[in-house]
């Protein structure tokens, strides 16, 4: 199961119905105070967060989580990618992945991210 938190509706839509259409299960949080309360009763194999976001960025949602859940994957799915790749090591995500971005740069960013001993959903992720 994969939390896409994102709060441009048009955005979440479009990665959602992308990770449905591979097999996987999808939840969907607005801001990032939503999504934490998806996050504690739910197991996800993987996080995608965006940066802006009212109320909780997407760097403070991704440390709070990984203080509950160290091993959690967590994909930073934003248009300020440069800028935000040099907060490292400070950033709590394992891979930045900018906007726009295309099927294949996400399907890429999921197998860099999920172990392989996990089982992949979906299509062949070439």
């Amino acid at each position: 199961t994969m939390l896409i938190v994102d709060d441009q509706r048009l955005v979440s839509d479009a990665l959602r119905m992308i990770l449905m259409f591979d097999g996987y299960e999808v939840q969907s949080a607005e801001n990032g105070r939503e999504a934490l309360t998806i996050f504690e009763v739910g197991k996800f194999d993987l996080v995608f967060t965006d940066f802006e976001m009212p109320e909780m960025n997407g760097h403070e949602l991704a440390s709070i989580i990984k203080a509950l859940d160290p091993l959690q994957p967590i994909i930073m799915v934003t248009a300020y990618a440069d800028m935000v790749v040099n907060m490292t090591p400070a950033l709590q995500v394992d891979l930045v992945m900018g906007k726009p971005w295309s099927i294949d740069e996400l399907r890429a960013a999921i197998c860099k991210v999920l172990p392989p001993e996990r089982p992949s959903a979906g299509l062949d992720m070439k």
